[in-house]
């Protein structure tokens, strides 16, 4: 069973968060094989697996829960192994909860903070960012799956890591992250899609 989800994003940052808390639908999944010479030197091969369409949808109250977690292993100095795997991905973070903490803030004063920075690559309105998922199982071999990704350079800085095959929505309790690679101009009818999908957006 999928014990953990590795998210990865066109910044690289990753987070890792527990399957417990996600719902994924992914289908037409295919494998694609690419082998490389570069430079007449030794060869370069991957293999891909890339989903044709689906979404993701992650519990909006375990990143409250978390955040706290980490606050208190920072103020006690007793190790939390969850707290200190989601922390880990996201740049910088692990050293913000220790200048917050040493700076005074109260745990009402950082949790926001905390849970922004955690969430930024799922919230409504910025940026379809995600790139790959490993989907990570006991006693059983990772599997990494890529998302489809167009990418439309513009003169807008903004838009040069924004996924044109995906949108970001939001319920009232899911960050919900919908694409479709069939579709250059998902963005468009991304809404439509999921309310018709189901998912009572805000």
């Amino acid at each position: 069973m999928i014990k953990t989800i590795k998210m990865a994003f066109e910044n690289t940052e990753v987070l890792e968060l527990p399957a417990d808390i996600i719902d994924l639908h992914l289908t037409h999944i295919t494998e694609s094989a690419f082998l490389f010479h570069p430079d007449y030197g030794s060869a370069h091969e991957s293999f891909t697996k890339e989903i044709g369409e689906g979404h993701v949808a992650i519990r909006k109250d375990w990143f409250p829960a978390i955040a706290r977690r980490a606050i208190v292993a920072e103020r006690t100095k007793l190790p939390d192994a969850l707290a200190t795997q989601t922390l880990a991905g996201p740049y910088v973070l692990a050293q913000n909860v220790k200048d917050w903490v040493a700076q005074g803030l109260t745990d009402d004063e950082i949790v926001p903070q905390l849970v922004d920075r955690l969430t930024d690559h799922f919230a409504q309105g910025t940026p379809a960012d995600l790139t790959d998922l490993e989907l990570i199982a006991d006693g059983a071999p990772t599997r990494t799956l890529e998302l489809p990704w167009l990418d439309i350079r513009t003169n807008d800085p903004y838009s040069w890591s924004d996924n044109h095959y995906a949108i970001n929505l939001e319920t009232a309790d899911q960050f919900v992250v919908l694409f479709d690679g069939n579709d250059p101009h998902f963005q468009n009818r991304g809404r439509e899609k999921a309310e018709e999908m189901g998912f009572d957006l805000i």
